[in-house]
């Protein structure tokens, strides 16, 4: 086993099919990195169809709930003293790992900030001015590798009927003591913001629900378009971001860009609205005024 690797953990045929998606964009940016995945035995037909070609260590999940608590399950079976986890519906389109590894010689967790808080709780146990984290795309080294899942899930099942993992695994990093590295989001980008040449992009569920997302050839072009060398921009839900000076410019895209002409095509529609309103209410007092 090498001293460093990365890490799925997958249940559930749509996560695998989601994750075998993944892993082949990770191998064609991380050829050589040691790959684990944690998968539910009822999907092991699927995974071992696939593992040879795509050079991943499969082990069986113990004892799956089919909840978030799974990924600290499933962490608790991998024997690394760091690794990168990844959730299945991340995208590799960039080398990472080995930046992910240096940096974690300097904290025990590296993880995306900003996240929003999900429960009240999380305010009055500790403090609303400290971050949550983005559980999807995470470093581990030292205690953090060994410990940290145990104490998630732990904190995870302390909670009444959880239904995210994230607050959990910021409530264990705080009371725990861990270091944690800020992530940039370059390495977990989840489609808006600021970013250049992004490294792991990150298709949570919001995203997956939009029509560009379901269509396979507008993923993989939307895909391609972020791999591009050298792209740098702000962005909204994976499409370009214009501010006003931008859109002013002689070689910019126009203020008629995508985003909008749909703005104008719902204020005309509201105008409209008012319009014929107005011409009922006219006409009602018209009526009104001719009659005896």
């Amino acid at each position: 086993m090498s001293d460093r690797g990365i890490v799925y953990v997958v249940t559930g045929e749509k996560f695998s099919r989601l994750a075998l998606q993944s892993l082949e964009y990770l191998r064609a940016v991380e050829p050589v990195v040691t790959v684990s995945v944690v998968i539910e035995s009822a999907q092991k037909e699927l995974w071992d169809a696939h593992a040879e070609t795509l050079d991943v260590e499969i082990s069986e999940l113990k004892n799956p709930e089919y909840r978030a608590i799974d990924k600290a399950k499933g962490l608790q079976q991998v024997n690394y003293e760091r690794f990168i986890y990844l959730d299945a519906d991340t995208v590799p389109i960039r080398p990472f790992a080995d930046d992910m590894f240096r940096a974690l010689d300097f904290c025990e967790v590296l993880a995306l900030p900003g996240m929003a808080l999900n429960y009240e709780w999380e305010k009055t146990d500790f403090s609303p001015a400290l971050s949550q984290y983005n559980g999807g795309v995470v470093g581990f080294a030292g205690r953090a590798a060994n410990d940290l899942p145990v104490q998630w899930e732990a904190t995870y099942k302390e909670q009444d009927n959880p239904s995210y993992d994230q607050a959990s695994l910021r409530a264990t990093i705080l009371r725990e003591g861990y270091r944690v590295g800020s992530l940039p989001p370059a390495f977990n980008f989840r489609g808006t913001g600021s970013v250049r040449e992004p490294r792991v992009l990150h298709f949570t569920g919001q995203t997956r629900k939009q029509d560009w997302y379901r269509s396979e050839k507008n993923r993989a072009k939307r895909i391609q378009y972020f791999a591009t060398p050298g792209l740098s921009g702000r962005f909204a839900g994976f499409a370009k971001a214009y501010s006003i000076e931008d859109l002013d410019k002689k070689d910019g895209p126009g203020r008629y860009s995508w985003w909008l002409a749909g703005i104008s095509r719902l204020v005309a529609r509201r105008v409209q609205k008012t319009a014929r309103s107005v011409l009922v209410t006219l006409r009602r007092l018209g009526g009104s005024r001719g009659r005896p």
